[in-house]
């Protein structure tokens, strides 16, 4: 019987790697399965090989933030789905070079932008169709001032393929708004994903996930084996943490570098994955592995040498609970996309105006117990809409003189009421 100690996750979360859902709050129960078979998801070569690069960006991104200065040692939960679902989005709205940085750093380049677009579209309607016994919601959302026109074209792409709300911005209800939809879409786990005084945007674009899964019940934790035990870190300090156990045969696979074990939710169309670093490699190392084709690797069976038929796991698994908030603006030319905070940045498949991204943020929450595992995250692309010279005409008005008002239905322009102004001396 192998025995794995999970010592420090990572003192990250990489387990349950998600793509897109839908968010449909009228579906009953998770999904529309209605058995314990799991379901399948059919890609073709070229899909799944954007899949695949997509999933090494999400170690690149997870490996860049936890060998920050910021959050080196600390315990991340990231959502790279949420991630790449928002700047698939943004990319719809870009042009030229700065849509090609987008769509490369996401690993999306063996594709077009009309092929990424039916790729989330099409894991958004099967993703919701997997297991009844899971929940999975991603909801999109586009937000713009009401006074400069979003080109139709972006907003029916975002409507069609990513069922994105279209909503106004408006600077005295903006922050109570934003924060009401984060409550809603992630199930009330992220409330406050901007504060008050934060810059309100004239334009922005977000992205929040949901999941929720009970673990199968052959691999459900008995709370009566929880036990207080020692978490080592990398530092060499100590910290009491509390374990759960089973011992049972789980899928486990390695590599000269790391272990990795799974346990499944509901019918097992879903997973966590925990992996463990060799004691000699670092989070960093491991990470970059998985980047570079571990995590690949991984998820083939693995297939131990006899007189081994099966790999039957003494698991130690700390519960935890992990709240994380990143911007990252620091971090995206690490990414790849080093122009998308530019002034020269083109989005001008977004408006005519002039478009800039002033701040790129991730919330992120992940909990896991005896019963399984609920998560969720927002992500948020915030920037300004600017007139500019050849799209705007400044004008002066000062109404210090007689002047004619008019109150209309704008669609059909009928007048509901009319006046004059002449005097303030009565």
């Amino acid at each position: 019987m192998k025995r794995i100690l999970l010592r420090p996750i990572f003192g990250v979360v990489v387990a349950v790697a998600l793509f897109a859902c839908s968010d449909d709050d009228n579906v009953p129960g998770y999904g529309d399965r209605d058995d314990d078979t799991p379901g399948v998801i059919e890609l073709s070569a070229i899909e799944q090989e954007a899949v695949e690069k997509c999933n090494d960006f999400g170690f690149k991104m997870l490996n860049i933030v936890s060998s920050s200065d910021a959050f080196v040692n600390e315990n991340i939960s990231l959502s790279p789905a949420s991630f790449s679902y928002a700047f698939s989005m943004l990319a719809n709205g870009a042009n030229g070079e700065t849509r090609e940085q987008i769509v490369k750093a996401l690993g999306y380049d063996v594709i077009t932008i009309n092929e990424i677009n039916d790729l989330n579209n099409k894991m958004t309607g099967e993703l919701s169709r997997l297991d009844t016994n899971v929940m999975l919601r991603f909801a999109n959302s586009l937000w713009a001032i009401p006074t400069v026109p979003v080109n139709e074209v972006f907003v029916s792409s975002l409507a069609n393929y990513y069922d994105a709300d279209t909503k106004q911005i408006y600077d005295d209800t903006f922050i109570s708004d934003i924060n009401a939809w984060c409550t809603v879409k992630t199930n009330g786990r992220i409330t406050e994903f901007m504060n008050e005084g934060d810059k309100v945007p004239t334009f922005a674009l977000f992205n929040a996930a949901y999941f929720k899964g009970q673990w199968n019940k052959a691999y459900k934790f008995d709370p009566k084996n929880t036990r207080e035990g020692y978490f080592n870190d990398s530092q060499g300090s100590r910290s009491v943490a509390k374990f759960m156990k089973q011992d049972g045969v789980l899928t486990y696979s390695e590599t000269p570098t790391m272990q990795k074990c799974e346990l499944p939710f509901g019918n097992t169309s879903f997973r966590a994955s925990f992996i463990l670093p060799k004691e000699d490699v670092s989070i960093e190392q491991a990470l970059d592995n998985l980047a570079d084709g571990d995590w690949e690797q991984l998820r083939e069976p693995y297939q131990p040498e006899p007189p081994y038929g099966l790999v039957s796991v003494a698991l130690t698994l700390p519960k935890f609970k992990i709240e994380t908030d990143v911007v990252f603006n620091q971090f995206m030319s690490a990414l790849g996309m080093p122009d998308v905070l530019s002034e020269d940045a083109d989005y001008s498949n977004i408006t005519d105006a002039d478009v800039v991204i002033n701040n790129v943020k991730q919330k992120a929450t992940f909990e896991i117990s005896e019963e399984g595992a609920e998560a969720s995250a927002v992500t948020g692309i915030t920037g300004d809409i600017l007139p500019n010279p050849d799209f705007v005409k400044n004008v002066t008005m000062t109404f210090d003189r007689p002047f004619i008002y008019v109150v209309y239905e704008h669609s059909t322009g009928v007048i509901l009421f009319a006046g004059c102004v002449n005097s303030f001396s009565k």
